[in-house]
């Protein structure tokens, strides 16, 4: 198998070398190249192209409308994952109609960004939100209804319905990795491990 090669980047260090270290765990063995400016990046990429550029959204000679647009246009068959703070929608939507094949926020979980990295070079089109990865971040055992917000309701009243998570995006409007990231969280909060658990769980709640 060919190894894959990833260019990284971010002007940060620190996160960088976070990031680096994701993608080296959701993608074993593949070959990471980092770079803290866009020239940089441009130059890698020439000398070999790789499977998946994952970038931040502000690092010297960057511009989000230019950058991606020439390196989708570049190089074609290279995978494109936005990883950055600034996640209005607003951007995201720049980003995506500009070619990327997928944006996280940098605010989720460290699994959520390494299932993001390995599900974008794997063809999916991810979007990770500033909801989806708040939803991350729940950890509680309880089984406490109150606790769920409007989306999580929503999404756990369409598991009801038996519905997929792809049948859920398209009533919802959302990413189906994004309906994963919150049926992920749904099952934490009421203390169940199984879609099936689960919906027992919400009927028992009167959903």
């Amino acid at each position: 198998m060919a190894e894959t090669r990833i260019i990284l980047a971010d002007d940060h260090p620190i996160f960088r070398d976070g990031l680096r270290r994701l993608v080296l765990r959701a993608l074993p063995g593949s070959i990471v190249t980092e770079a803290d400016n866009f020239s940089r990046v441009v130059d890698l990429a020439n000398q070999d192209a790789p499977g998946l550029f994952v970038l931040d959204l502000h690092f010297p000679g960057f511009a989000l409308e230019k950058s991606i647009y020439a390196l989708r246009r570049d190089y074609p068959a290279s995978s494109i994952l936005v990883v950055s703070m600034d996640d209005e929608d607003e951007t995201i939507e720049r980003v995506m109609a500009q070619g990327a094949d997928g944006f996280v926020s940098k605010a989720a979980n460290p699994a959520t960004i390494g299932d993001a990295i390995a599900s974008v070079l794997e063809g999916d089109i991810v979007v990770v939100d500033a909801k989806a990865a708040a939803a991350s971040h729940i950890d509680t055992d309880g089984s406490d209804i109150a606790q769920l917000s409007p989306r999580q309701r929503q999404i756990l009243r369409q598991l009801v319905l038996g519905h997929s998570n792809k049948e859920i995006a398209r009533e919802l409007g959302i990413s189906p990795f994004t309906v994963r990231v919150h049926v992920s969280a749904l099952l934490k909060l009421l203390g169940v491990k199984s879609r099936s658990a689960a919906v027992a769980a919400a009927k028992d709640f009167g959903f």
